[in-house]
């Protein structure tokens, strides 16, 4: 793949042209096929591309559940800071008891997250 030499975006995209080819082709097991991200990974990627990768079943299932806890911690956040003023901040206890609460979909109200249903 010459044409492909230093350009990491071609690079990215010609790994997701055949990722996208072999599952339509049921080539080679499917789940070892699927993309493992992690909360590092999935954050600065735009909502649109994580939910088109999703959707085309490109993604695992540890990270849909990333992702879904992520959408779970940031409505919670969301939700919580209804009534904030300028200034205000949740102190680090608060967010880690947060993310710790929306770890598991059944011990939140939130539900789940629109982004991959």
């Amino acid at each position: 793949m010459p044409h492909l030499a230093g350009n990491p975006e071609a690079i990215a995209d010609e790994g997701l042209r055949r990722l996208r080819k072999d599952i339509a082709e049921g080539a080679g097991p499917f789940e070892s096929k699927r993309l493992s991200l992690s909360y590092e990974q999935i954050t600065p990627m735009e909502p649109e591309e994580l939910k088109r990768m999703a959707t085309e079943g490109l993604l695992d299932d540890a990270t849909l559940e990333r992702i879904a806890h992520l959408g779970r911690f940031f409505a919670r956040i969301g939700k919580l800071a209804g009534d904030a003023k300028v200034g205000d901040a949740f102190t680090d206890e608060e967010l880690d008891v947060i993310w710790r609460d929306t770890a598991d979909p059944s011990e939140t109200e939130i539900g789940h997250h629109p982004l991959i249903h």
